[in-house]
């Protein structure tokens, strides 16, 4: 099974039912108040399991990218996804 395959799995069992529901690295980082960079490094390392990295080599790209489940983040945050599009428009 390819990754983007088990991220399609992933996504479709915890509810992100568009692509609004993915998040990037910045988007993340303004929702809980902290860099872009630490978001990133964070998730490549494996200390916040909300979201996946999307090796370049994996999506045909030059840089790996990041994905964040809202759904995933909300509950990690104890916040709901309604407060975290709060937080993006704000």
């Amino acid at each position: 099974i390819s990754t983007s395959q088990l991220f399609l799995y992933i996504i479709t069992q915890k509810g992100c039912e568009n692509m609004s529901d993915i998040l990037t690295a910045s988007q993340t980082a303004r929702v809980i108040g902290c860099s872009a960079q630490r978001v990133r490094e964070r998730l490549k390392r494996g200390i916040w399991d909300f979201g996946t990295v999307v090796k370049a080599k994996q999506s045909g790209k030059t840089q790996d990218s990041y994905e964040v489940n809202k759904y995933k983040l909300a509950k990690f945050l104890e916040i709901s996804t309604e407060e975290i599009d709060r937080r993006l428009s704000a």
